[in-house]
């Protein structure tokens, strides 16, 4: 089973240095604070609902990447699946 910490980490990463999702990436900081009061079995539903669905459907290649993490498909994957 993956890391929710790691895979958080990917997804910051994957955002870089745009201000574009300055504010994502400052929400993220806020998820992984709150997933210390979580129950482990609940952390990845507190995630998906928190920061993921904002990604849903994808729209720039940004989006296609973070979901790419999410669901460890590649982002050509996700793009022939639409």
């Amino acid at each position: 089973m993956r890391n929710i910490f790691d895979v958080l980490k990917q997804i910051k990463g994957a955002l870089g240095e745009d201000n574009e999702y300055s504010e994502i990436k400052a929400g993220i900081d806020d998820i992984e604070y709150s997933l210390g009061f979580k129950a482990p079995e609940d952390r990845w539903n507190y995630v998906y609902e928190k920061l993921i669905v904002d990604f849903i459907p994808p729209e720039t290649e940004i989006d296609y990447k973070v979901l790419a993490i999410w669901t460890t498909k590649t982002v050509e994957e996700l793009k022939e699946g639409e």
